[in-house]
């Protein structure tokens, strides 16, 4: 099975630090998108991050450009992971981009 490429917005934070350990080997997600605040965007994430976890940044993120939120969106990824606080984030914008058809529901998100 092709693993299904994604995001992670609020990567910098403590979720988001959670978050990364468990997407770092995930058989069925490769983690491509790493994003932050505007203040973050364009740096490594190593550089940007200050990391609270016991292990260290899991190596094959460490030296990903962190890219802002507004772009983490428009990236193209099969699904997005949020790790963003309550309130940071309205969402109601995005559910207009992605129209749902009669009869779906939308999973659980942000």
């Amino acid at each position: 099975m092709k693993k299904l490429s994604s995001a992670l917005l609020g990567s910098t934070g403590m979720a988001g630090q959670v978050f990364m350990p468990f997407l770092a080997d995930h058989p069925y997600f490769d983690l491509k998108v790493l994003s932050a605040s505007e203040r973050s965007a364009g740096n490594p994430y190593k550089e940007v991050a200050k990391w609270y976890q016991e292990t260290p940044i899991p190596s094959q993120f460490a030296d990903i450009r962190v890219v802002s939120i507004a772009d983490a969106l428009q990236s193209d990824v099969d699904i997005i992971f949020c790790a963003l606080p309550s309130g940071i984030l309205d969402a109601k914008p995005i559910w207009r981009l992605f129209p749902l058809q009669h009869g779906a529901r939308w999973p659980a998100c942000c």
